[in-house]
């Protein structure tokens, strides 16, 4: 008795490329946005030649690298932000204690 098996692929405008995430994760993480930019555009290009099982793959792995890379941006760009604060914070400090103490 033959076994077939069923895959469920959902409809074609469902499937996201996450396209626009890409490009913006490319202009504020400086430029680690290509990774995922590059399967954004395989699953476009596969969208459009009716590959949806592989489609929905690049989908995915272009979600999880946009997750990845975001999340590694917004803690970059607080730990750079948090820095400059210090560094700017410790330089008023050293002015106003050659003010007082010359």
């Amino acid at each position: 008795m033959e076994q077939s098996t069923i895959i469920f692929i959902e409809n074609k405008h469902k499937i996201h490329d996450w396209l626009l995430w890409s490009i913006i994760n490319i202009i504020f993480g400086m430029g680690f946005g290509f990774l995922p930019l590059i399967f954004s555009l395989i699953c476009r290009k596969k969208k459009h030649q009716d590959d949806l099982k592989q489609a929905q793959i690049m989908s995915k792995i272009a979600l999880i690298l946009n997750v990845l890379i975001t999340t590694i941006e917004i803690l970059f760009w607080i730990i750079f932000i948090s820095y400059i604060n210090i560094l700017i914070h410790n330089e008023s400090l050293k002015s106003q204690f050659i003010y007082f103490f010359p």
